[in-house]
């Protein structure tokens, strides 16, 4: 997909929305669930043990979410010009490509923000994704992959994933297959 149909292809599946996890998650709350990546929803791992079970629950939730081929998009907080390519030390090897930049008020009509989105095409992999998976679960990275035949959303976040379901049927077959995961909140969150 050309740099120049991406802004199109994303608003054609999520309309204004941005793509990240936190604006969809709010945006589509009818197709939204959440699972918690360790247990008693406890937010990060102390140890490799716990590391390991926080990649595997993220691992069973994206096999079932991202079917075909991804794209995995990358947020950054400024401007880039459209079109740049670059890579990122928490997805080694990957050539992403600027697909969409822009200034938005983010807590406010005075506080403006930039934010660039970078793009590349990808097929899910444990073994792949794991330094992504991992930076993001320190939170020093932040990252969204997006199942291109179903348009589903894997976020994850340092504690969870957000899911971004087809349909709200899809979302309530996914909740429950996944349901041992899911916070004891009456939110979701």
């Amino acid at each position: 997909m050309s740099t120049g149909l991406f802004p199109r292809w994303w608003s054609e599946r999520y309309g204004e929305a941005e793509p990240l996890g936190h604006r969809l998650r709010i945006a589509f709350s009818d197709r939204w669930f959440r699972i918690h990546s360790l247990p008693n929803s406890k937010r990060y791992p102390a140890n490799a043990y716990e590391l390991e079970q926080l990649l595997e629950r993220q691992d069973a939730v994206a096999r079932a979410v991202l079917t075909s081929e991804c794209r995995l998009i990358v947020p950054r907080y400024e401007l880039s010009k459209v079109g740049a390519t670059g890579f990122f030390e928490s997805t080694p090897g990957r050539r992403f490509e600027c697909v969409h930049a822009m200034r938005q008020s983010d807590r406010g009509p005075d506080e403006l923000v930039d934010i660039s989105f970078w793009s590349t095409r990808c097929r899910w992999d444990a073994n792949a994704e794991r330094a992504a998976l991992v930076a993001i679960a320190k939170d020093a990275f932040r990252a969204l992959w997006m199942d291109a035949g179903s348009g589903e959303v894997f976020a994850p976040y340092d504690g969870g994933v957000d899911i971004i379901a087809s349909n709200s049927a899809r979302r309530d077959g996914l909740k429950a297959r996944f349901s041992d995961w899911h916070s004891p909140r009456a939110d979701g969150l």
